[in-house]
């Protein structure tokens, strides 16, 4: 992306920046917020879960083949917008939570998703290098603290739909604390069950333990889904507004690519600089100048002219050549070492939307708590990703990743420990919010960061790469969601984060030795 007019100055730059930022921020406060949603909302037949797969395997599918390609031949503008447009269509489609509307949403939102992550890494790395241009010394620095903003603003933003749903399905005529409530509920439905047999407790279904039966699944389902469908339609229609707000602000805000110039453009322009040398001469020598005007346009359409199916050709050489480039980066032996905490860190994310929404919110406190925990959560993950860009920037990122290494541990242990029981209190689980959000605030700047820091030259690919990565272990996380106990899942989880971890600790030492004693000197490219 060239350095478009009025960007020449530090507040235009940063206004620009602000407003790009608001926008992705508007589309994520929403989009994400219903993600968190879907695996309770949608509990019934499995539904929430089926659809979070479809997401991340049509972007498994995107980034690595469809994503590289799009973004050859259109620019990283159209694909932020076409994002929105996706994201806007999934918020529709949960209007009418059925097979055939939310199915194809999802394949339409996966999509949009990995064009997302790989445009807004691209746009990361662009304005770091144009904040650079403008006095700020140091493209990593500036990356990072930029990736920071980003990923905090999206968090931000996260609060806010999250609170929403909060407001919207809470009861109003809660009389009784938390606690009391939750006791008589689970003793009424322990009732219940009792008389066909299946007695349990919240000990025996929820939190480590849930195996998602079907047949306790359905004894409880009021626990997941509200009793007015009203108060449904009411946070979709809040969530469809915002979106569409994001939408209208990044089609007029968002940078334009001005890489591609139509044949009439470029023939025109021969015009104009053929007349403006007519000004600059004698009228003597103007049939001259009009003479090699005519000339120049000639030999500009004998090398423009080409056939049909010699420009079809082209085209399959260059998306042939985009394919062989994107795969060749695959294996490049960095990214081979980054990818583990890349999976990892997908992983952590799609447990958190897929499990811990569901068995340790949603099944012990009923749905209208699952708003404020992720509420909790996303202001915890806003924190964490602002100091993280600060910390990252001044000591780099071996300290992120032992401290996010540390929480992450922590947090699997409590999830494994804990035995929740008909007496348990909601704070409980906004404190395990609150420090999951410290484990992702740590983890996505850094992984995130990691890309556009070790591949600067390389962004599109390198984030096609992250989200292909990404993809894969949401893929893995919901395609097991119902067939395998919530403990079980965590175990993998630690196996992930071992492996993850050890291996960014040996890119990181690979990457400082191989940097000792070189000077980078960065210009704004096109993205």
């Amino acid at each position: 992306m060239r350095r478009y007019k009025g960007l020449d100055n530090r507040k235009k730059v940063i206004k620009s920046f602000g407003l790009y930022l608001v926008g992705i921020s508007l589309v994520a406060c929403s989009h994400f917020s219903l993600i968190y949603l879907q695996s309770s909302l949608n509990v019934e037949n499995g539904l929430g879960a089926t659809c979070l797969t479809i997401v991340y395997s049509t972007a498994l599918v995107s980034g690595l083949i469809i994503c590289p390609i799009f973004l050859k031949f259109f620019s990283v503008r159209n694909g932020m917008i076409l994002y929105d447009i996706t994201a806007l269509i999934y918020c529709a489609a949960n209007f009418y939570p059925e097979y055939y509307t939310l199915v194809p949403a999802s394949i339409l939102v996966g999509f949009g998703k990995s064009l997302f992550w790989i445009c807004s890494g691209t746009f990361v790395v662009y304005y770091a290098k144009l904040f650079q241009t403008l006095g700020k010394p140091g493209t990593e620095n500036n990356t990072s603290t930029i990736n920071g903003l980003v990923l905090s603003g999206i968090y931000a933003a996260q609060v806010v739909g999250n609170l929403v749903s909060f407001l919207v399905f809470r009861e109003e005529d809660q009389s009784t604390t938390t606690g009391s409530s939750n006791k008589t509920t689970w003793e009424t439905q322990s009732a219940t069950v009792t008389q066909t047999i299946y007695n349990f407790k919240v000990s025996d279904v929820c939190a480590a333990k849930d195996c998602q039966n079907p047949e306790i699944t359905e004894r409880i389902l009021s626990r997941y889904v509200p009793p007015q469908q009203t108060k449904v339609y009411i946070v979709m229609s809040v969530y469809l507004g915002i979106t569409l707000i994001g939408l209208i602000l990044h089609v007029f805000v968002v940078p334009s690519d001005h890489n591609e110039v139509t044949l009439e453009k470029k023939i025109n322009s021969y015009d104009n600089k053929a007349f403006s040398e007519i000004k600059k001469t004698d009228f003597t020598n103007k049939n001259t100048v009009r003479d090699n005007m005519k000339t120049d346009r000639e030999k500009f359409r004998e090398e423009t002219d080409v056939s049909p199916r010699s420009k079809i050709k082209d085209k399959c050489y260059e998306v042939l050549d985009e394919l062989k480039l994107t795969f060749k980066h695959y294996v490049n032996r960095q990214q081979l070492l980054l990818m583990w905490l890349q999976i990892h860190g997908g992983m952590n994310r799609s447990f958190l939307s897929g499990e811990i929404t569901r068995a340790y919110v949603s099944c012990i406190f009923g749905v209208a708590e699952v708003g404020v925990c992720m509420a909790i959560y996303g202001a915890s993950t806003f924190l964490t990703a602002l100091v993280n860009g600060k910390i990252s920037a001044i000591y780099g990122r071996k300290i992120i990743t032992i401290a996010g290494f540390l929480f992450n541990l922590g947090v699997y242990c409590f999830c494994l420990l804990w035995v929740p029981d008909e007496y348990s209190e909601s704070w409980i689980a906004f404190v395990l919010l609150f420090f999951y959000g410290i484990v992702d605030g740590l983890w996505q700047p850094l992984t995130t960061g990691s890309v556009a820091v070790f591949f600067p030259e390389n962004s599109k690919r390198a984030f096609a790469c992250w989200q292909l990565c990404t993809s894969i272990s949401f893929v893995i996380q919901f395609s097991w969601s119902t067939s395998l106990c919530v403990n079980a899942k965590i175990y993998v989880l630690l196996a992930t984060l071992c492996i993850g971890v050890t291996t960014q600790i040996i890119a990181e030492y690979r990457r400082a030795r191989e940097l000792k004693g070189n000077i980078y000197n960065v210009q704004v490219t096109a993205l």
